[in-house]
C-alpha cells in the first residue's frame, strides 16, 4: 500500500499491489469532488496484465465507515483504464479500492491516500 500525502488540487501518482497485480493510478487531484483517474496495470512480475476482464473503482474510509460507489472504469488502451467520478466525500484518509475481474478470479488493489 502507497499512502500519498499531497492533496488538493495537484495531480497525484500513487502505486499499489494486490495478489496478482501492480497498479498505477493518476489521480486529477486528491480532493473531494468530482477527480479523474488513469489507471495502469502490469502482473506482479512486471508482464502485461493482458486478461484482466474489468476494472472498478471505489473510495472507501475506514475510520468513518464510507463507501463511494463503485465506479466501473472504461479502458483507455492496453492495460490502462480511466474513471471519472466522486470517489471521496469528505477530507480525510481514504483507500482507493481498484477492484480487478480476471478468469483466474478477483484481485483488489488498496492504496491509501490523504484526501484533502
Amino acid at each position: 500500500m502507497t499512502v500519498a500525502r499531497s492533496g488538493g488540487p495537484e495531480p497525484v501518482s500513487l502505486t499499489g499491489s494486490g495478489r496478482q497485480f501492480l497498479a498505477t493510478a493518476e489521480l486529477s487531484r486528491a480532493a473531494t469532488g468530482v477527480i479523474e483517474v488513469e489507471i495502469g496495470l502490469r502482473r506482479r512480475d512486471g508482464s502485461a496484465a493482458g486478461d484482466v476482464r474489468a476494472v472498478a473503482v471505489s473510495g472507501v474510509m475506514p475510520a468513518m465507515g464510507h463507501v463511494a460507489p463503485e465506479i466501473p472504469a472504461r479502458s483507455a488502451g492496453a492495460d490502462r483504464y480511466r474513471v471519472r467520478g466522486e470517489l471521496f466525500s469528505m477530507p480525510g484518509t481514504w483507500q482507493l479500492d481498484i477492484r480487478l475481474d480476471t478468469p483466474s478470479g478477483t484481485d483488489v488493489i488498496d492504496i491509501e491516500v490523504s484526501v484533502e
